[in-house]
């Protein structure tokens, strides 16, 4: 019994003992542990005061130190090489503006005339770039402007147009001969086909005609004035059958100087046909007993004056 006692005792002790050596060995771990983290705080507490310190103390520097003043300064050698290169561009501007103003010049300028003088001795040159080097028997050089020839050719293509009757352009021959006369003398020679019912004859009876001139001379108290021998031979249907009849005119033609000089209105003579008239040389040829006894009224195969 006695025995059990004591061992009762000495486990109670040995557990004592243990509990004990836990709690010391507790304390001094949260004790350290305190320690340790007081020292973080107070490192961390010193380095925001740190920290502070040198901000503070750098914002007084940067306001007690001067202003910082920054100059520029380029390469030499670069702006050298800018300085050559836009004075080469300035070069080419001026090259590419005197050619242009060159080219334009060219293009305006009249082209140069080259005369050569073909003959079965050889080749000669009359002109060359606006210079002559002689004249030939065969080629005369001069400055353009109408001439005794414009006025010529101008009355005989107008009559050739008026006379010359062909049914299948009739409209277009009409037409081309009143745009050669003034504007004003074109209509009333228009009117005057219109009211003698010219155009209505010539399409009803098909006529058909050829103009030959003879003869063509200007007038030598009047240069604006020529005048025409030509022969007309007409061949009309009527009563189906065709009657042919033939006609010597003479015919004088008034022209006048066209502002607009050589242009397509005036065939590039430089003239307008201001009136005609006309007179009958000989009476008709009588027809054949093919042909009938048909007449041809005055007004129907002439170009009646019609500026009156």
């Amino acid at each position: 019994m006695a025995t059990a006692s004591v061992e009762l005792e000495a486990q109670m002790a040995s557990v004592n003992a243990a509990n004990n050596d836990e709690r010391h060995f507790l304390e001094r771990h949260f004790q350290s542990s305190n320690e340790k983290g007081s020292t973080c705080v107070e490192d961390i507490q010193l380095g925001e005061v740190n920290t502070a310190v040198i901000a503070n103390e750098m914002r007084g520097e940067e306001a007690n130190a001067p202003e910082r003043i920054i100059d520029l300064v380029a390469d030499p050698e670069t702006v050298e090489a800018n300085r050559k290169l836009l004075g080469a561009l300035g070069i080419c501007v001026v090259i590419i503006l005197v050619q242009a103003a060159f080219n334009f010049m060219l293009y305006m300028r009249r082209p140069d005339a080259i005369v050569i003088d073909r003959t079965a001795g050889g080749d000669r040159v009359v002109v060359m770039n606006n210079r002559k080097y002689g004249a030939t028997d065969n080629v005369r050089f001069k400055p353009d402007e109408p001439s005794v020839g414009d006025k010529k050719y101008l009355a005989t293509r107008f009559l050739e147009l008026y006379y010359a009757n062909n049914p299948d352009i009739r409209d277009r021959q009409l037409n081309e001969a009143i745009g050669l006369m003034i504007a004003a003398r074109g209509r009333e020679f228009f009117e005057y086909l219109r009211r003698n019912r010219i155009l209505e004859s010539e399409a009803t009876e098909s006529w058909q005609a050829t103009w030959t001139p003879q003869q063509t001379w200007i007038d030598e108290a009047d240069p604006f004035t020529v005048h025409v021998i030509g022969t007309q031979v007409l061949t009309r249907i009527v009563e189906q059958r065709a009657v042919d009849e033939t006609r010597q005119l003479n015919i004088t033609v008034k022209l006048s100087r066209d502002e607009l000089g050589r242009a397509e209105r005036n065939g590039r003579t430089g003239y307008q046909v201001t009136w005609f008239g006309w007179e009958e040389l000989n009476a008709p040829a009588p027809p054949t007993p093919s042909q009938g006894q048909a007449g041809m009224s005055r007004a129907g195969t002439s170009g009646e004056s019609s500026g009156g």
